[in-house]
């Protein structure tokens, strides 16, 4: 299914299913974490273009000139203080965490969850090896977008522009509850590339923007065609040999 959210629905659903009837939860936890990990490799890639590129993307705004860099300064500490929230020990001491979660609804769905996010404290190198995995990932695709932005001639969008302005587009794209992110990230890409395909008059450089925005999608349609044939030829089905079957004691 295309897009993030709709994407970890099936991811959820679909491990869930095949992981043991009383660790449904601690198995759905892992999508969640897979979520966070990719987006924070991905504001870690727009937060080191940013300091590459300075203050030069900027939108006005009813409050002045807004410098891109601080949109991506500003979900990257957000995303910082909710790992740090609910990794830490000592944080989540200060805060009597472990309290309040008991005092809401839902409590023991909610402490079984926790119990499994704070497992990957101790499974460091693992975290680590995500991030890489998703960082390499991420900047193929950038790569791509920045290839695609190339072949229509905008040829003052550098590379380094597309590595701020994608996660920007990524990161709200999950935020909103579109299926797919459709027409959100075609919004996004458009209103952001037009300020540097044409920086001078950015409002003229919108149907040139919004052609970028379309190919982008093209592109993700295509590349996910391999995808959708795993769960129709039951690829994501565990093998025969792989179930364990428990033995039957036999009746006297």
């Amino acid at each position: 299914m295309r897009g993030a959210v709709g994407g970890d629905l099936i991811k959820g659903w679909d491990i869930t299913q095949h992981g043991g009837q009383h660790q449904r939860i601690e198995a759905a936890v892992t999508v969640f974490v897979d979520r966070l990990a990719g987006l924070i490799s991905m504001i870690l890639v727009a937060v080191l273009a940013s300091f590459i590129i300075g203050p030069q993307m900027a939108y006005d705004s009813p409050y002045g000139q807004i410098q891109i860099r601080w949109v991506v300064w500003a979900i990257f500490a957000v995303m910082m203080v909710v790992s740090i929230v609910f990794l830490s020990r000592h944080v989540r001491q200060l805060l009597k965490l472990s309290y309040l979660l008991e005092k809401l609804p839902f409590a023991k769905f909610l402490r079984k969850a926790d119990n499994a996010i704070r497992i990957y404290r101790h499974h460091t190198a693992t975290m680590l090896m995500a991030l890489l995995i998703t960082a390499v990932t991420q900047w193929t695709a950038i790569a791509a977008v920045w290839m695609l932005s190339q072949s229509l001639h905008f040829d003052k969008v550098t590379f380094i522009q597309c590595l701020i302005i994608m996660p920007i587009v990524w990161v709200i794209g999950v935020a909103i509850p579109v299926p797919g992110g459709l027409g959100v990230i075609e919004g996004l890409i458009t209103y952001l590339f037009c300020l540097v395909i044409n920086p001078d008059a950015p409002g003229a450089a919108t149907d040139q923007a919004l052609a970028l925005a379309m190919l982008n999608r093209v592109m993700i349609c295509t590349c996910s065609i391999p995808g959708a044939l795993v769960p129709i030829f039951g690829g994501h089905l565990p093998k025969p040999e792989e179930i364990k079957i428990p033995e039957q004691e036999e009746t006297p």
